[in-house]
């Protein structure tokens, strides 16, 4: 499978490789995830009572934790990953920043790339919605690339690049947003696109 079968938090945490590091990597963040939600209930099985959630330290931690266990391979190349939280214990998605750009993927979606800006930075391409709001929230992690993400985003070949301000959740440019579309179906598809 390529990489547009990966997951989000796959991607931004370690890249793509092949399948089975897919899933060495999914299987460890699941299980980091799995841990920190345990952690948050008590003996009855309840969610306890928290006080201020930080969202940078949780997205650090999982990182740190799922880069360790899976023994990823840095680069001396700067990033910043994201991960976006609506009333979970965990982020329900995850990003990348790398040389001014967002670098955004989910299971069968091409990796987008559009400018980082303070709008893509909180929602960004494939989200219908910002993360901001009563529960909801982001968390950032200054880390390296990856090999594996480095190799990708040089290569280029699995990139769909978009201007930036256009969302797929952004209505007021259908024209773009049905571009977008084709072109990750494309891409998807293995074939060549012009679009």
């Amino acid at each position: 499978m390529p990489l547009k079968d990966a997951a989000c938090h796959v991607w931004a945490i370690d890249g793509y490789t092949d399948d089975g590091r897919m899933a060495v990597v999914h299987n460890a963040f699941v299980e980091c995830a799995d841990a920190r939600t345990a952690s948050l209930l008590n003996a009855e099985g309840k969610r306890q009572r928290r006080e201020a959630v930080n969202y940078d330290t949780i997205v650090q931690e999982i990182i740190n934790t799922v880069r360790i266990q899976t023994q990823a391979t840095l680069t001396q190349l700067d990033a910043i990953i994201y991960g976006g939280f609506r009333n979970a214990n965990v982020p329900e998605h995850w990003w990348l920043e790398y040389g001014d750009t967002i670098y955004d993927t989910m299971p069968d979606y091409a990796l987008f790339s559009v400018p980082a800006s303070a709008q893509t930075r909180i929602m960004p391409f494939l989200e219908q919605a910002a993360f901001l709001g009563p529960g909801t929230g982001v968390g950032s992690f200054r880390t390296k690339l990856t090999v594996s993400q480095q190799a990708i985003i040089a290569a280029g070949t699995e990139l769909v690049n978009m201007k930036e301000g256009v969302t797929i959740g952004d209505a007021s440019d259908a024209a773009t947003k049905i571009q977008a579309l084709a072109r990750g179906y494309l891409v998807r598809k293995g074939m060549e696109t012009k679009i």
